[in-house]
């Protein structure tokens, strides 16, 4: 997604009165005391540093730093999505594909004039699902996508991942009807599944859609268990299925893709792609300008690399070097001002954290009969190591309701605020004609909300207000 990205805010950002800095400041005047050869010396040196380092310095060697296993998962999974029928906008009206009013929740009520199309359009796509229930999804995944292509590479996968899992959450939200809870855990399980394929798949963008995979199906699981929780069996697999992230270790790959990419890539066509750069100043040698660029992303990549191995997150003082960059170097500084990937990283982690903890605490009450007291007690029985609020460094916040039998686990979020465990509500959870209350004032940043996992009525509970209120 930030290489598009990139290009765009080069081809917005980049005007000549920028480069009329460079007759006041001889520090950023990109025609110095080197010459274009010298600058390609640097950058040949910098590629044979990083291949010394044993990983791949081009999109070529990328490429087969990912071969394709034996028994690849992704084959099973790509028989079965290509089995997907897509909805024809004209005829059919669709929750969660085209229609994202009517229903926003797997625990609304299906209107009565969308039950049939809705029945009609999961008899067409049976045997997707049937294909998907039966893969074993414990095998090596690499999709067939060619790296080698770089900034270029063709993921058609992520689009009929994503219409595969909008298509098991509208099947849940019929199990629901159908008093089918099973079924509809099963699927919530899949989504999880279908999310993990992408886990080691080297681009940002894979990385980003399978966490919008983890995103819905633990909100499936928390309106699903309102309804029917899930037995002792269904819960082991949830916690099994849920995936494990740990930042920045798992962002890496996609840096190192994006470092060898840069190096594959013409800077200048790279910016052309969208036929919107204007025209250097007649002083300005082009070659030399764009090699610049390059060479300048390359090193400030390699910097970050280096930090990432060594485990250093520090998104302020990255973010403060890469502002630092004259605005001379717009293409280097817009696309180094999109690798600080972190908020959402740390954010699905933290969803991921309290939804392991929470359903941990499910799994003792099943065993007795009530919710822990306190975390403590899910140790080492029903987990073996709690991990800790990455934004506190202490354990995660824990309130249980006995009066409603609900629970909710809970970080503060980037904000370092205790909320009492008050749950983000997106706008688009408002149903037809309403909204959430706390989006009167249509302003998120005056949200005061925490990262959430319930269990269970809690925030509808305690929190009457950030619900639903009548549009005035």
């Amino acid at each position: 997604m930030h290489h598009l990205m990139t290009i765009i805010f080069i081809a917005t950002s980049i005007t000549s009165p920028l480069f009329a800095q460079s007759e006041q400041n001889a520090h950023t005047k990109p025609e110095n005391a080197y010459t274009t050869a010298s600058l390609q010396k640097k950058l040949d040196q910098l590629i044979v540093e990083i291949r010394a380092e044993g990983l791949p310095a081009t999109a070529e060697e990328l490429n087969d730093w990912y071969p394709i296993p034996e028994n690849n998962m992704a084959d099973q999974i790509i028989e079965a999505i290509e089995l997907f029928v897509e909805p024809n906008d004209n005829a059919e009206i669709i929750p969660f594909f085209n229609d994202y009013e009517s229903v926003t929740r797997l625990s609304g009520a299906i209107p009565s004039d969308m039950l049939h199309k809705i029945e009609s359009f999961l008899k067409i796509n049976k045997p997707v699902l049937d294909a998907l229930r039966k893969i074993n999804f414990s095998g090596p995944c690499r999709y067939a996508a060619d790296y080698s292509d770089g900034l270029g590479t063709m993921l058609p996968h992520l689009a009929q991942l994503r219409n595969v899992a909008r298509l098991l959450k509208l099947d849940s939200l019929y199990a629901i009807h159908e008093s089918d809870y099973e079924r509809a855990h099963r699927n919530n399980i899949l989504i999880l599944e279908l999310g993990k394929s992408l886990q080691h798949e080297p681009l940002g963008i894979s990385e980003l859609v399978g966490m919008s995979f983890y995103a819905m199906a633990l909100d499936n699981i928390e309106s699903v268990y309102r309804i029917s929780p899930p037995n002792l069996q269904t819960t082991k697999t949830y916690l099994s299925s849920l995936p494990s992230y740990n930042f920045p270790e798992d962002w890496l790959p996609s840096v190192i893709f994006d470092r060898a990419c840069y190096i594959s890539t013409d800077f200048e066509k790279a910016c052309e792609v969208i036929d919107a750069i204007p025209d250097l100043p007649k002083q300005i040698n082009r070659d030399y300008y764009y090699l610049q660029n390059k060479l300048l992303v390359i090193k400030k990549l390699n910097k970050l690399i280096k930090q990432y191995q060594n485990n250093i997150i520090d998104t302020t003082s990255w973010e403060e070097e890469i502002l630092s960059i004259s605005y001379l170097f717009q293409p280097a500084r817009i696309t180094l001002l999109n690798f600080d990937s972190s908020a959402v990283y740390f954010s699905m982690q933290e969803k991921l954290n309290t939804a392991q903890i929470a359903l941990a605490a499910h799994q003792y009450k099943l065993n007795n009969n009530t919710f822990p007291q306190s975390l403590d007690d899910l140790t080492p029985t029903y987990i073996k190591h709690i991990k800790t609020d990455y934004y506190t460094s202490k354990p995660y916040r824990y309130k249980y309701d006995s009066k409603i039998d609900s629970i909710v686990v809970y970080s503060i979020g980037d904000d370092e605020v205790d909320n009492d465990g008050r749950q983000y509500i997106p706008y688009m959870e408002a149903t037809r004609g309403r909204k959430p209350y706390m989006f009167d004032d249509e302003d998120e940043s005056e949200q005061l909300t925490d990262i959430t996992f319930t269990l269970g009525s809690y925030q509808e509970a305690h929190f009457p207000d950030a619900f639903i209120k009548p549009a005035e």
